[in-house]
């Protein structure tokens, strides 16, 4: 059978005329209805799609997207200018996973790489634990670097050794104090009811996995239609393409190949939810007007 070639886009303007240089003789082949449709579905693999449509050898089966789809939206000429606006999204670990901060320009939805911290390998890793401090001065940068409209943050589940209490959560606390009257939305809650959090996005919480979920499965679709940019940062698109399909709540979400892999896709996690702060803070413009 014909293979399509690797670089041919995986997307609902490019998949009809792909399909039909590659389906030979099987011209009962409904390029333009159900393949695309098929395509379009986020619960569909883009490896399942690639080798059921376009007759090629793909990666992981389980895979959330491929560089196929991920490596056009690379732009490295797009500069984020100090004082313009931004959403932030901070995945938080202790000492096996990393710990990220990225960034989504509001104007034009472009993604950037702020920060990453992880145990370095071999002997170097023994004893690391995440630099708190060095990521509340990383976060404190950004605010001064650019104007920061909506940022949530995961805490995870890390907790200190000695006081079993949850590593994170001062931090956050402290975040919530310090810039809440400035964010455009919150975690939790509003800034007009004094109530909720600015920042606490936990994700162990049943109701905040289903909207991350469904946040995966809009980006998705996103990268699937080339609807955005990233700044081409080589840990991000690892973490993006090691990031796996996991069923969450009948709805796909992202995780790691296994509870165990090395594997990290922390800035992936980062990535979905700094677009889903965006979009929050987009909609709340459109449907309640001057609301900021």
């Amino acid at each position: 059978s014909l293979e399509a070639p690797p670089e041919a886009p995986l997307t609902l303007g490019a998949a009809p005329s792909v399909v039909k240089a590659v389906r030979g003789d099987a011209i009962w082949l409904d390029a333009d209805g159900r393949i695309n449709k098929s395509i379009a579905n986020p619960q569909n693999s883009p490896s399942e799609s690639r080798r059921k449509w376009y007759n090629q050898i793909t990666a992981a089966e389980d895979a959330w997207t491929d560089p196929q789809e991920l490596d056009p939206l690379e732009d490295k000429t797009l500069v984020v200018e100090r004082g313009e606006e931004v959403a932030i999204f901070l995945d938080c670990s202790k000492n096996d996973d990393a710990t990220g901060l990225v960034g989504v320009r509001m104007s034009d939805g472009h993604v950037f790489t702020i920060g990453m911290w992880q145990r370095p390998p071999g002997k170097r890793g023994d004893g690391w634990l995440v630099p708190c401090a060095d990521v509340d001065q990383r976060v404190s940068d950004t605010f001064e670097q650019y104007r920061v409209v909506g940022f949530f943050g995961d805490p995870g589940h890390a907790l200190e050794d000695e006081s079993q209490e949850s590593m994170w959560m001062p931090w956050f606390d402290t975040w919530h104090r310090r810039y809440g009257k400035r964010l455009r939305v919150w975690a939790q809650g509003s800034a007009r009811s004094d109530k909720g959090h600015a920042v606490l996005f936990d994700m162990s919480a049943r109701d905040v996995s289903r909207k991350f979920a469904e946040a995966v499965a809009y980006t998705l679709a996103e990268i699937r239609s080339g609807a955005f940019t990233y700044d081409a940062d080589a840990r991000l698109r690892k973490h993006i393409l090691n990031a796996r399909r996991y069923p969450v709540q009948g709805i796909v979400s992202i995780s790691k190949e296994s509870r165990e892999s090395k594997r990290k896709i922390d800035l992936a996690i980062c990535m979905v939810g700094a677009r889903y702060v965006r979009r929050l803070i987009l909609n709340k413009k459109k449907s309640g007007g001057s609301t900021w």
